[in-house]
């Protein structure tokens, strides 16, 4: 959480605080890559400039704190990778981290992806490409949609019914209707699509498996 200090009050006058669906549990928040260990105040360009624990900086803006630039210092292992966007104009990237990050081809810009709270293990897009699908460790699945004018990709729906790791997943082919993902736990579960998948600021929806079938003994 960023906070804003009046010196001569010693009053807080802002908060930046994480939405509900991204805000980590209290035995999560010492490990969440999302903690900030510096920040430098800008004068000149009236920006502040933070750098969270997985060694990435962050520029805000003042007043208000949005965020303006994003710069990814620490990827480790690349998971997996695919293109993005119309024109495949942008890649998604999994490496050994929570976080995904959404790399703009021309200007080699950044954004973070925060919703996963365990390593991100595989990719996969629908046809069109400006919805994706992405799985963990954290037994979770979720689905990104990319807004065509802005290039801001926000989470807009999750499904959390396996009962060990998600280590792949697949997008329907015809049209974006469902995916499909394979568990550690041994199983397969279609994920039904609601038809109407909104992109900021609008609720993200919860998914429940269509079919589960155990597809392996171990």
């Amino acid at each position: 959480e960023l906070r804003v200090w009046e010196a001569s009050t010693a009053r807080c006058v802002y908060a930046q605080t994480l939405g509900s669906s991204l805000s980590a549990s209290s035995e999560e928040e010492e490990d969440d890559p999302r903690g900030l260990t510096h920040l430098l105040h800008l004068p000149a360009s009236s920006r502040l400039a933070t750098v969270t624990a997985e060694h990435n900086i962050v520029l805000y803006q003042l007043p208000a704190l949005s965020t303006q630039q994003q710069f990814v210092g620490y990827n480790d292992e690349v998971l997996d990778v695919k293109f993005l966007g119309k024109g495949d104009s942008h890649i998604v990237v999994a490496t050994n981290s929570s976080q995904l990050k959404v790399f703009e081809l021309l200007t080699n810009s950044c954004q973070i992806l925060y919703g996963h709270t365990d390593t991100v293990l595989s990719l996969d897009v629908f046809k069109k490409g400006s919805l994706f699908a992405s799985c963990a460790k954290d037994r979770s699945v979720r689905v990104w949609k990319m807004d065509s004018d802005s290039g801001q990709v926000h989470c807009v729906a999750q499904g959390s019914n396996h009962a060990n790791a998600v280590g792949s997943i697949t997008c329907s082919r015809m049209k974006a209707s469902f995916v499909v993902s394979g568990s550690q736990d041994c199983t397969v579960k279609v994920w039904d699509l609601p038809a109407d998948l909104s992109t900021a600021g609008a609720e993200i929806q919860q998914l429940t498996p269509r079919a589960t079938e155990k597809a392996h003994d171990k």
